[in-house]
């Protein structure tokens, strides 16, 4: 279901979307301890914002490093 959640809207060419759906599964994945996939999506989030070239608010900056800041502090160094 998930995978069928994701393949559809990155399919829907919303780059907006397809980050907010990325980062949200990283709040997720965090909330349930998984650390490491927490990190992945957390850096799949910022590729896109960055190749998309998408502003980032103060209030998503706060968001984006509160949920995966446990995660990534928890990933051994060379596992990303």
């Amino acid at each position: 279901m998930v995978v069928g959640m994701f393949g559809y809207v990155a399919s829907s060419g919303n780059t907006g979307l397809l980050r907010y759906a990325v980062e949200l599964a990283t709040s997720i994945s965090a909330g349930l301890g998984e650390s490491l996939r927490a990190a992945r999506l957390t850096g799949a989030a910022e590729a896109i914002r960055q190749e998309s070239g998408m502003l980032i608010t103060q209030q998503e900056a706060h968001h984006s490093e509160e949920h995966p800041a446990p995660a990534r502090a928890t990933v051994p160094s060379g596992r990303t």
